[in-house]
């Protein structure tokens, strides 16, 4: 069978899980079987981000059922918005491989990784492998993965642009300083 794409934007700070596999045939005299589960989706939103482990929404690998072959799984979506990430960790959004057997099914395609942050100390390493597969099926393409400077706070700066506090819209080199105690202009 044809293995998956990748869909969803780039750009866009919505997600979106993956797809199941294709189905296996029936055309053999056997009723068939489901094609691998997809990835689900992870949101992660807040004024600091630190990821020292795993994260993981890889698709299932397709099954064999009787005489024929399922199609893996989708990779699903991880969406992280940041004022300041951190990670020393990974994020995995795969697809599943497709099964084989006197046929096969396609690979999944790979999933969606977005990494939105104000400020960054460290980008977390990411895979977004399409599944494999082999006998005539094609692979899955690989997904997309995406990291981009966004203003968390919506004060109108980033940490590039000036702004010191990316998670406090009240402190931004625009702000007036009052005494306070703190330094509400950067």
């Amino acid at each position: 069978g044809a293995g998956g794409s990748a869909y969803g934007s780039a750009t866009s700070h919505d997600i979106d899980m993956g797809s199941a596999g294709g189905a296996a045939g029936s055309g053999d005299g056997d009723s068939g079987g489901p094609g691998g589960n997809a990835g689900g989706s992870i949101w992660i939103q807040a004024a600091e981000v630190t990821i020292a482990g795993s994260i993981t929404t890889n698709g299932s690998n397709g099954a064999n059922h009787g005489n024929d072959a399922a199609g893996g799984g989708a990779g699903g979506g991880i969406l992280i918005e940041a004022g300041t990430l951190d990670c020393t960790g990974s994020l995995s959004a795969n697809g599943g491989n497709g099964a084989i057997v006197d046929d096969a099914g396609g690979g999944g395609g790979g999933g969606v990784v977005k990494q939105f942050h104000d400020a960054v100390l460290n980008l977390c390493s990411v895979s977004v492998s399409g599944g494999t597969t082999s006998r005539g099926a094609t692979g899955g393409s690989a997904g997309i993965n995406t990291s981009a400077e966004y203003d968390f706070d919506g004060d109108g700066y980033t940490t590039t642009t000036g702004d010191c506090a990316p998670g406090d819209a009240a402190i931004s080199p625009n702000a007036s300083e009052v005494c306070d105690g703190l330094d509400n202009d950067c």
